[in-house]
């Protein structure tokens, strides 16, 4: 089962997903001028650590921990109502597999709903929007999951002043 609770410092569990999301980070999803150009991995780590907490510690920002059978596997930190009112843009993620090592998660439909319920009915949002680099495992993601369409309409964009970036939004039906 998943589980979705928001978070107000960041958890223990960081680590692990940052380890497991660093190859894909390293890989072209991130740009790590954002935290200053970090050189070895326990400063990129504890860049991105520091990040999340001075996200979190914002006004008008959330931080989300998601669990499969109680294993974190999805730490997020985002903006309420920053581009868009009613939306919450994601600013940093972090993916991880669940205990038996898997993602599958990512494109379960109990995911997908469990996230839609969470964030419209506790929080009130209309969707969310995601900004990314075009082309990317990221932006793959995000616009491939199976039997999304049922669950909001998916939009994507990218911009005139730098088309290596794209934002993605998801309304929820």
């Amino acid at each position: 089962m998943i589980t979705i609770e928001e978070v107000t410092v960041v958890p223990d569990d960081f680590d692990a997903l940052f380890d497991a999301s660093l190859p894909y980070m390293e890989g072209g999803t991130y740009d790590w001028a954002f935290l200053g150009n970090p050189v070895t991995e326990d400063e990129k780590r504890e860049a991105m650590r520091a990040k999340f907490q001075e996200i979190i510690d914002t006004p008008q920002t959330k931080g989300v921990l998601w669990r499969k059978d109680s294993h974190a596997i999805h730490l997020a930190v985002g903006s309420m109502d920053a581009w868009e009112p009613g939306y919450i843009t994601w600013i940093m993620a972090l993916y991880g597999p669940d205990a038996d090592g898997s993602k599958a998660w990512l494109y379960s439909e109990d995911y997908i709903v469990q996230c839609r319920d969470y964030f419209r009915d506790e929080w009130g949002v209309s969707g969310y929007m995601v900004n990314c680099f075009n082309d990317t495992t990221i932006m793959a993601y995000h616009l491939n999951k199976p039997n999304a369409g049922l669950y909001y309409e998916v939009t994507a964009e990218t911009f005139a002043e730098d088309p290596s970036l794209a934002l993605i939004k998801y309304r929820y039906l």
